[in-house]
């Protein structure tokens, strides 16, 4: 239900950037989010035990994804980085601990969804603290 609370919060925020943008598109994708957060905070309220199996579900997903487009971006930028390498590891990382969740789903929803979100944090600060590095260096 926390969670749930969180996505209401978020999508009355995100509600206050539709009316900012000023592109039709953008303004019409932002709007689809904001319906998104306000649709799934409504059924976490609403059903707490069946959408965390839809939670580790979404986010065996995203660990998936998010590994691959980590790995895409290192391979491509192989020649600006010196330990790209590092961040395919990381990409590899995170698509092994989604297929591990996705392999074992429905049973880890509540059980170790939590030690794995942490892991993805990890894993993204680092990455993500490497690629900020590599980018300030390139500037000088």
């Amino acid at each position: 239900r926390y969670l749930g609370g969180l996505l209401l919060i978020a999508g009355g925020i995100q509600c206050f950037d539709v009316y900012k943008t000023e592109k039709w598109l953008a303004k019409f994708w932002r709007a689809l989010a904001v319906i998104m957060y306000f649709a799934g905070g409504m059924m976490m309220v609403s059903f707490p035990e069946q959408s965390s199996t839809l939670v580790s579900m979404s986010f065996g997903i995203r660990l998936v994804v998010v590994g691959v487009f980590r790995v895409i971006i290192a391979l491509r930028l192989r020649h600006h980085m010196k330990l790209w390498l590092v961040v395919v590891v990381l990409g590899a990382i995170s698509i092994s601990l989604g297929c591990l969740l996705l392999a074992q789903w429905p049973w880890p929803a509540t059980e170790v969804l939590g030690t794995f979100v942490s892991l993805e944090l990890l894993l993204q600060g680092t990455s993500m603290l490497y690629m900020a590095f590599v980018a300030r260096s390139a500037e000088h």
